[in-house]
């Protein structure tokens, strides 16, 4: 045998009414109203003839309003078991702001400030230093545009491999009797080695990144 059919509940009508009407239905102040509406957890709309005035849905308001207050309730309750951070305490003076953030919160203290926040608070002060310092030195003439200063070291560094790459010829004749071998063999000899090392100091740039600032090369 089907079983019936039950029969769908119909929506409560809402009937909208004004904020002073809704506090005192509620019994409580438009601050607390306001705050749990902005909090999302109340529902309102501007009135059409005043848009500083706002109409709340009766009785869903009272059901929103009884459940915003019972999670606050809630928050409060487990706040008052929760410890206290002292910042300025003797046993945390060797930590730092954001060691002591990060204490806060593995402390679950009450007042731990959020530490998502505290983050890239930090990050934008140290741009803002950052920025500060740059404008010192722009001030005093010590700053270069990078264009400038990335084209100046591609025409030192041709220059450079250039005049490597002619060095072979210009000494090769009077080595090559000194020696006493073919000049030829010691142009192209010495043109040989002189262009594997110019390709091995083609990598140099990575050696100045180097925090220690090492520049210690491996022998082929």
């Amino acid at each position: 045998m089907a079983a019936a059919k039950k029969k769908e509940e119909k929506p409560i009508r809402q009937k909208w009414i004004g904020t002073a009407e809704l506090c005192e239905k509620l019994d409580c102040s438009k601050a607390v109203v306001g705050k749990h509406r902005k909090a999302g957890k109340m529902t309102a709309r501007r009135n059409n003839d005043n848009k500083k005035t706002l109409s709340w849905p009766w009785p869903k308001a009272q059901t929103e309003f009884e459940e915003a207050q019972a999670e606050k309730k809630q928050q409060i309750a487990a706040s008052l078991g929760r410890p206290k951070f002292d910042l300025n305490a003797a046993e945390y003076s060797d930590l730092s702001e954001w060691e002591k953030v990060v204490k806060a919160n593995e402390m679950g203290a009450k007042n731990a400030p959020d530490i998502s926040y505290m983050y890239f608070k930090a990050i934008e002060q140290q741009a803002k230093t950052r920025l500060n310092q740059l404008k010192v030195l722009e001030a005093e003439g010590k700053t270069y545009e990078r264009d400038k200063v990335e084209s100046w070291a591609f025409r030192v560094s041709r220059a450079n491999r250039d005049s490597w790459l002619n060095w072979p010829q210009v000494v090769s004749i009077k080595m090559s009797e000194e020696l006493g071998i073919p000049q030829k063999k010691l142009h192209d000899i010495l043109r040989k080695y002189i262009i594997k090392q110019l390709e091995r100091n083609s990598e140099m740039p990575r050696f100045f990144l180097d925090e220690e600032g090492s520049h210690e090369h491996e022998d082929n």
